[in-house]
């Protein structure tokens, strides 16, 4: 992961074609946490892979989304061009 910057635009491609997609690397405890909860909530598999819990709602664990952000998780925005 340490050549994906911030406003370094990179390839991707979704099984068809390739396009140039912007990025946003979000590193920081707040951003990782907030989008962490929010993946969570809609990609259960992600979450597994990243060490977080649910609780009896089937909220996502703050407390292990914060862990996975001390544990070096990152987050890429990407804006597909």
């Amino acid at each position: 992961m340490s050549n994906i910057r911030t406003g370094v635009p990179l390839e991707v491609s979704f099984g068809g074609p390739r396009h140039t997609a912007d990025v946003e690397l979000f590193t920081d405890e707040e951003s990782v946490v907030r989008l962490s909860e929010a993946i969570a909530r809609d990609n259960k598999h992600w979450a597994k892979f990243n060490g977080m819990g649910f609780d009896a709602d089937g909220n996502p664990n703050l407390a292990d989304a914060y862990q996975s952000w001390q544990q070096g998780t990152v987050i890429l925005g990407l804006t597909v061009r």
